[in-house]
């Protein structure tokens, strides 16, 4: 499978990093802050420079606005760059995705998300079928605003579990109940305890760190939540049809952790939406499903072959970089020097 039918995954520019000492880094500090907010004159966000005047020129409609009361933001998001100049890490997500992948995972992601969407979606998607090419340079502009909610989703929920497992308040809704109840009688029935969530980690000599979903010590196990919000998705996750990219994810987050977990648990969450996206009542199901011996051995040739690969065509090394004593942690990063 691992030579049939590949291409390249680009390496996005906006990315999640980690420093050597394990924190996660999606943003830096802007040279120059921003004002961000809403323009009264096109209605559109925008994002000017920020100055002393106490009005700017909207860059969408070329009208002067005041922005006395907006956003000032002073990060933006990690680039390749700033990981060569700060020694940073790639995710375990990053180099689970990097490399030759196969075809067939890319048409699965593509047919996963187009499932959830508007009816015009799907209807292109039958129109095009395999000639995936056409299919995404056609979809890719009027499905934007749905995979920024698809992720968006994905995002809050694993904050929700996070913060009620944790016995914190969390936003309650009949979907998440129920989801919530699955999790709690599946933990109680196999005797999880001693059990840390999104823990980070970062193993400095295979050069990848990240953050895991469940990192369980009794009994030893991680696992990984996957939000999926079609029927056939999600029972494609279960059965690990072209699970290949999952199964290199947590195979690296076993290889970051300080001690290799005895189990991997893929766990897919269904959650149905309607056509203004959002979640159906009566929907929500957690399943677990276990990587195999052979399943997590594979994934870690391929990671440690990633790995290599992508810092290469980095043109830096962090490994090199620790060694050396010139990776920056977070605090020295956004103080703007090292300590």
């Amino acid at each position: 499978m691992d030579n049939e039918r590949e291409f390249k995954l680009p390496w996005a520019e906006s990315n999640h990093w980690c420093d050597h000492l394990g924190n996660p880094i999606t943003q830096v500090p802007r040279s120059k802050a921003k004002l961000e907010g809403v323009c009264p004159e096109c209605n559109k966000f925008v994002s000017v420079p920020k100055n002393k005047k106490p009005e700017n020129t909207c860059p969408q409609c070329k009208k002067k606005i005041s922005t006395v009361d907006w956003f000032i933001n002073a990060m933006r998001d990690v680039t390749s760059g700033d990981g060569s100049k700060f020694g940073l890490f790639a995710s375990c997500s990053r180099v689970a995705g990097w490399g030759n992948m196969p075809f067939e995972l890319m048409m699965w992601k593509v047919e996963d998300r187009v499932s959830f969407c508007s009816r015009f979606g799907v209807e292109l998607y039958k129109r095009y079928g395999d000639d995936w090419e056409k299919h995404l340079q056609t979809i890719d502009g009027p499905l934007k605003e749905y995979l920024d909610r698809y992720s968006a989703m994905g995002t809050y929920g694993h904050g929700v579990i996070h913060q009620a497992m944790e016995g914190k308040e969390y936003e309650r809704s009949e979907v998440m109940d129920r989801i919530l109840g699955q999790i709690s009688g599946w933990e109680a029935a196999n005797g999880v305890k001693d059990v840390n969530r999104e823990a980070s980690f970062v193993n400095t000599t295979i050069g990848i760190g990240g953050t895991i979903d469940v990192d369980c010590r009794t009994p030893n196990f991680i696992l990984d939540w996957k939000y999926k919000f079609s029927k056939d998705a999600f029972g494609k996750l279960c059965k690990k049809q072209n699970a290949d990219y999952v199964c290199n994810q947590l195979a690296s987050y076993g290889m970051i952790r300080d001690e290799k977990p005895d189990e991997y648990f893929i766990a897919p969450i269904l959650v149905e939406m309607d056509e203004k996206f959002r979640p159906i009542p009566g929907t929500g199901q957690v399943e677990y499903i276990p990587l195999t011996e052979k399943e997590v051995e594979t994934g870690e040739r391929r990671v440690m072959r990633h790995v290599d690969s992508l810092y290469a065509s980095l043109n830096y090394d962090p490994r090199i970089m620790f060694k050396e004593g010139q990776c920056w942690n977070w605090s020295e990063i956004l103080k703007g020097s090292r300590s």
